[in-house]
Parts: structure tokens; sequence; C-alpha cells
């Protein structure tokens, strides 16, 4: 599925513990880890690169690990990235989404363009992730939209690759009066995208409808609940229940999820840029 695993780093511990995940993925999927960081002049690229190579050899990770320096003078570290990602087939961005390392912020504001640009997934640790061994439930968070429902794919792919199994996830209006019937509309939604991503992957998924006036804290309390793996998200979407695929909600839960969050951002979207 995936040929190659790279993981930015900035110097910073949070891009170096994403770079673990990154290590784990690799391993399962057999792919070649690579671990890549910009530089905006060209005298620091040995010293960058010594610096790679170090903390590699002190993860014991031996010499099967690529190290990469990428010139980022001309258009910027997220733009120099991007453009790597897009030359290697079969790449998956494994990244944290915070970080501060030698003289600048790069990795949280790297993570966030990358999410615009790029449009195959990109697995994202935030700050309070700290299940790291991608065993549990994988959520797939749905909003109606066509949008959200892009991420199907992807998470089948994964819920196959890691022997996980799928939850379809959507969050529904706070209830304060019941009315008859309700909970089965609620429930017909999530219930049809389970069916459909059952048949597209040949095995069983389960659903759940959530309740709360804030998405994303509705899918982190269920990720904690549930000790999930992974919480998959597209992102952009404007339209259904609660909008799980705005921008907003899906970076909202990479930083509050306690997993790792897999990001997608379909490319018809490009048509609404």
């Amino acid at each position: 599925m995936y040929q190659r695993i790279i993981v930015p780093v900035d110097g910073s511990a949070e891009s170096w513990r994403a770079a673990g995940l990154g290590r784990s993925v690799a391993d399962r999927f057999g792919a070649v880890l690579e671990i890549v960081s910009g530089v905006s002049f060209t005298w620091e690229r040995q010293p960058v690169r010594d610096e790679l190579k170090a903390m590699v050899a002190a993860q014991g990770w031996g010499d099967d690990v690529v190290v990469t320096v990428l010139d980022a003078w001309e258009h910027g570290v997220a733009h120099a990235i991007a453009t790597h990602v897009e030359t290697q087939h079969g790449a998956l961005v494994v990244m944290s989404s915070t970080g501060k390392g030698r003289s600048a912020p790069l990795v949280g504001s790297v993570t966030d363009a990358l999410v615009r640009e790029l449009y195959g997934p990109i697995l994202v640790v935030g700050p309070r992730a700290t299940k790291l061994d991608l065993e549990g439930p994988l959520l797939v968070c749905v909003d109606g939209s066509h949008t959200s429902e892009s991420i199907l794919g992807a998470a089948g792919s994964w819920a196959v690759a890691l022997h996980l199994t799928p939850w379809v996830v959507s969050v529904a209006e706070p209830v304060t009066v019941k009315v008859p019937g309700e909970t089965v509309i609620e429930t017909a939604y999530p219930h049809r995208v389970a069916d459909r991503l059952s048949g597209m992957i040949e095995r069983g998924v389960e659903f759940e409808t959530l309740h709360g006036e804030h998405p994303d804290e509705a899918i982190v309390d269920y990720a904690e609940r549930s000790g999930a793996a992974l919480v998959a998200v597209a992102t952009h979407g404007r339209t259904g229940l609660r909008r799980i695929a705005m921008g907003s909600v899906a970076m909202s839960i990479v930083h509050k999820a306690p997993c790792p969050v897999l990001l997608a951002r379909p490319p018809h979207t490009a048509e609404e840029d």
C-alpha cells in the first residue's frame, strides 16, 4: 500500500516522537522510512544531515533509514516537503502537529500547510496522542457530505492492512426532547455508510451516532472511551450533520485526540478553494 513513509522533523522531541510512529508504520507496511528536514541556507545542509543521522543511530534504526535534507530557502519548508512527497510513489507523510526545533516552530506550521497542499493521507500525531501502538478500533468520521465520505477508501485500506475494526461515527445535535423513531433516523446514515465500507473491504464494520454541540469534542471523547488506534477524517467538508470534515474541526481533533489522526483532503476540493 505504501512504499515510503516520510517523516518531517525539526529537531524537537515532538517531531522525533512522530518519527517513532513512522518507524512502526514502515515496519507494518514493509516500507522504507525516510526522515526529512528543510534548511534555509546552504551551509546548514551538512550539519543538519549529520544531526539526522546521529538521531537515527541513537534510535537504533540501522542503515536502512533514508535521510534527506531539502533546500527550502526559495518557497519555504512546507512547499519543499510537498514537492518531495509528490515525487515519491506510494508515499505517506507521518508527522507531529506541534514542535519547535532549532530556531523556529517548524513542524506545526508545516503540518497545517501540508494538509492544505497534499491530497493523499497524512498521519498526524497531536500533542495529546499518547496511544501510538496502532491497536484498537479505527474511528471513521463522517458528516453526511461527500467530502467526509471520501475518507472511506483510505480508512478501509488501513483497517485491512493493520487488522483494525472500523467504526463509522457521526455526530448529531444534542437531543433535549425524545421523539418516537428519532434514534432510528439518527443511526440510519452511519449504518448506511458502514454497510458501504463493509462492502468495500469485505468484513464487518460497526457504527455509532454521537451527540454533542462540538463534534470534535464528541469524537475525541469517544476515541478515549473506546481505546481507538486511529481516527480517520477527511478535511474541507461544508455540509452534513455536525460538520466533522471542516478543516478547523479536523485539526481540532488532531490537537485533542489520544491517538494519531489520519487526515485526507480529496482532490475535488481544489475546485472549491
